[in-house]
């Protein structure tokens, strides 16, 4: 199809269609079309008629932080961008043209998604959350995780727990028995 052709098809179908379209009160959102008899309607992709289309649109999956960062800043519309996380599916995502601004609705179809993907090394620390240790058992995990922890050194953290030391304050008493040597402690 020539360009000649296709914007000659967009011309004439606008102009049906702005003549046609009925919207009846109550119900805004819902447009009808109405079509003489011996014609027949057709849905036509007019973007698709172009050499390019003429918006961004289309869900991109990103990899990493930055590849995110990196695309919500070159795509960013101040007025139109928003972003969500969602915690239980460690998901973000970032809608381009969420609002036309203020309380205008968008399009919301240019969206960019990062999923984080958990490590073994996040799956170990996550099952030890709030565990309780012995002062030898952390001082085990830790020295075995040595290389997923970053500041302070884990070397640092290790020392500090091998000298933790634990003060408890206890009375006793002490009772010999001279007949049979037993020591009776209280």
């Amino acid at each position: 199809m020539s360009n000649y052709e296709a914007e000659a098809i967009i011309s004439a179908g606008t102009a049906i269609g702005q003549q046609k379209i009925l919207r009846p009160e109550g119900e805004p959102t819902k447009q009808f079309l109405i079509v003489p008899e011996g014609y027949k309607a057709q849905e036509i992709d007019v973007e698709r008629l172009y050499e390019a289309p003429y918006r961004n649109k289309g869900t991109v999956e990103v990899a990493t932080v930055d590849s995110f960062l990196r695309f919500v800043e070159r795509e960013l519309v101040p007025e139109t961008t928003v972003c969500f996380a969602d915690q239980e599916s460690s998901e973000f995502k970032a809608i381009v043209n969420y609002s036309g601004g203020g309380n205008e609705p968008g399009w919301s179809d240019r969206i960019v998604v990062l999923s984080l993907k958990r490590t073994t090394a996040w799956g170990r620390w996550s099952n030890n959350d709030e565990v309780k240790m012995n002062q030898l058992a952390f001082a085990d995990f830790i020295e075995a995780n040595m290389a997923d922890v970053s500041e302070p050194d884990a070397a640092t953290i290790i020392e500090m727990i091998k000298q933790l030391k634990v003060h408890r304050k206890a009375e006793f008493t002490s009772v010999v028995d001279p007949r049979t040597g037993f020591t009776n402690l209280t």
